[in-house]
């Protein structure tokens, strides 16, 4: 009885007909009519869909009800007046058929009353000392990754580790009977996301294992013969360069061999996109052996690794394929064959009818979503990757070529196991979209979405400004303004780009030759200007809110027109533009936690302040742009230690093609 007025408590009304009492590790489904009076059911998977509970009424005209469900998977819907819903207070769904008709309905990983492991805290000081505190229903041990044993002491229902631990990640895990928990803990600075400089690294375009560079592939398709070793060689020089969180592009075993584009031409699986096994390193790129170095090696220096994961699809070559052709979209002849399926962007297969079933190639299937088993597995075996090689995040791709389901159900996967106070797995996504995508990005963005996705309409806006000039810079502060619209309130820390390995390189486009067929490498420009409008977009992109996150070779400018010349390899050496603006980013906490606030633009500038930060990005210095100051005094450019005094009212007249960090005189980071 107590349980039950417990819930009425809850939901802030009961019946006052008897109830049921039901156990307090149950869950309460929520639901708000949309027309008083309706009839509002609960249907639940648990009890064969056959019954239907009325949900009751609580305060401020909700309803609700307490459910039961055992352990494991579990599904419900609630039914108003005979429509199908969803629970709009749980953020993950699943599909299933009921009465003959496929829909999609809440999903839940229940618990019941099993006894759990809960991380309360886990924190370290800059010295190393390192305290992990966790609920437990009996007894605890704790171990680290490589299986040593760590002292538990014990109060009540908690479970202390208190031990000194070297600089880098440490993972522990404590144990109670079967249950357990991962809690993870940084020895070094303090960090957030908010703190993350990303570089994108497509290993086999990359460095060879001895750290040299490599040649360029003939064909243009074929495999360079990168390797992971090169990547873990280059750590110093990147963290030099101010990365301080790497991703990887797949590392999966992929397709030998080569198939042919929709444009007939021979390509190879050199890009990692191609997966034929779920849990297996590509042996070119060095197996197992070299991504655990590469990931020790990385996490001692204080870097996050992230990889790329590919839930959308499979090749043909993949045993899931011939093993269980019903998790995939189309149907496969008694030979083995797949009997025609829908090619992305065919006559036949257009985009938009089609895209959550488009193969992206006759040799890709395309995973359907809507089967409980392959959601299931797919899911498991993105956390697989991170518990195996204790990676940091993930970067999903082709996220709009899947449900919303499939990107929660992955979500909610990887924070089940691996979140806990004091530790965020980054949850990325690709969803590549125009210069006004908004709509499609904040579709999976949220709570129980996405953490994070990549910010393309501003990469458009810098690319319209500042490589085709067929924009303006005020483009630029509408572009982002209208982002943080769109964003708003979903927690979400967007990745900043002027380029990935999807798009012609930002110098190539500047150049006139992004459209150029990516057969034919486009030339490195030779006007020195192209380069500066380069360190232009990068300056930006580094002092705005968000994840500044480098594709390799940018910060040179490598030239590249289409795919597969965007992807060509790293070059023996170069020219960076990217290290000064990363170094004051890291040294001014505002360019990485204070909010936005747009001072000033015209067609040629953009000045805005973060906290003391005023950033002035110019490009083209004639005439000047004359705006009221917030601020004033005399300030510095952490950049250039170039000095100015700002007044009320404040004429911006920097050089072409120049950015400019400004802080106040005698500031920490000022020169």
């Amino acid at each position: 009885m107590l349980r039950l007025l417990a819930l009425c408590a809850l939901v802030g009304a009961c019946s006052a007909e008897p109830a049921e009492e039901r156990p307090s590790c149950g869950v309460v489904a929520w639901y708000r009519p949309l027309r008083e009076g309706s009839r509002v059911e609960l249907r639940a998977s648990w009890e064969g869909w056959s019954i239907a509970h009325p949900m009751r009424p609580a305060s401020d005209g909700w309803r609700a009800l307490p459910l039961d469900p055992p352990p494991g998977e579990q599904l419900y819907a609630i039914v108003e007046d005979g429509v199908w819903k969803t629970d709009a207070a749980v953020g993950t769904t699943a599909f299933a058929t009921v009465d003959g008709a496929l829909r999609e309905v809440t999903w839940i990983d229940s618990r019941g009353c099993a006894p759990s492991v809960a991380i309360e805290s886990a924190t370290a000081s800059p010295t190393g000392a390192v305290t992990v505190v966790a609920r437990v229903p009996g007894g605890a041990t704790a171990t680290l990754r490589d299986g040593r044993a760590l002292p538990v002491t014990m109060d009540g229902g908690r479970a202390r580790v208190s031990t000194t631990l070297p600089p880098g990640k440490h993972r522990i895990t404590i144990a109670s009977g079967a249950a357990s928990a991962i809690a993870t803990v940084w020895v070094g600075p303090e960090w957030d996301w908010r703190d993350a400089v990303i570089y994108e690294v497509m290993p086999d375009r990359f460095r060879a294992a001895d750290g040299s560079p490599l040649a360029a592939p003939s064909p243009i398709s074929a495999r360079a013969g990168g390797h992971l070793d090169g990547v873990r060689r280059s750590l110093d020089s990147l963290i030099a360069l101010g990365v301080n969180t790497l991703w990887l592009t797949p590392v999966y075993a992929n397709a030998r061999g080569t198939f042919p584009g929709l444009d007939g031409r021979p390509y190879t699986s050199y890009h990692g996109y191609w997966p034929v096994a779920p849990r297996a390193i590509a042996p070119e790129l060095g197996g197992e052996a070299a991504l655990d170095a590469l990931i020790e090696d990385a996490h001692r220096r204080g870097m996050r690794v992230i990889f790329d994961v590919v839930p959308n699809h499979i090749h043909q070559d993949h045993p899931y394929a011939a093993a269980h052709p019903e998790w995939f979209h189309g149907t496969r002849n008694p030979d083995g064959t797949w009997a025609n399926p829908c090619v992305c962007g065919t006559a036949a297969c257009p985009w938009g009818e089609n895209s959550l079933s488009c193969w992206f190639a006759p040799y890709m299937p395309d995973v359907d979503w809507r089967n409980p088993d392959a959601a299931r597995t797919f899911a498991d075996d993105v956390a697989w990757w991170i518990d195996r090689f204790d990676g940091d995040g993930v970067r999903i791709d082709a996220v709009p070529l899947m449900p919303r389901a499939a990107i929660r159900r992955i979500a909610h996967r990887v924070r089940a196991q691996f979140d806990h106070p004091g530790n965020r797995t980054l949850v990325l996504g690709e969803i590549f979209t125009g210069s006004e995508g908004y709509d499609a990005l904040r579709f999976f963005m949220g709570p129980a979405g996405l953490d994070s996705a990549f910010e393309f309409p501003l990469m458009w806006s810098l690319r319209s400004a500042l490589a085709d000039r067929s924009g303006s810079m005020e483009a630029i502060d509408a572009t982002f303004r209208a982002g943080e619209q769109a964003f708003a309130g979903s927690g979400a820390i967007l990745s900043l780009i002027v380029g990935n390995h999807d798009v012609p390189r930002f110098v190539s486009v500047a150049n006139g030759d992004g459209a150029r067929d990516g057969w034919s490498p486009a030339p490195e420009p030779a006007d020195p200007a192209i380069y500066a409008r380069l360190g232009v977009a990068l300056g930006i992109v580094f002092a705005l809110p968000g994840m500044p996150t480098v594709y390799y070779g940018d910060e040179l400018g490598l030239a590249g027109g289409g795919d597969p010349d965007s992807r060509r390899v790293m070059p023996a050496t170069g020219t960076e533009r990217m290290s000064a603006f990363a170094r004051a980013r890291a040294c001014l906490v505002d360019l990485r936690r204070a909010p936005y606030r747009p001072l000033a633009t015209d067609n040629e500038r953009l000045v805005f302040q973060r906290g003391e930060v005023i950033v002035v990005a110019t490009r083209n210095g004639e005439g000047r742009l004359e705006a009221p100051m917030p601020v004033t005094g005399d300030y510095v450019d952490v950049l250039t230690g170039a000095r100015r005094t700002f007044t009320a009212r404040t004429a911006f007249e920097e050089p072409t093609h120049s950015v400019r960090y400004y802080v106040p005189a005698g500031h920490a980071c000022a020169r």
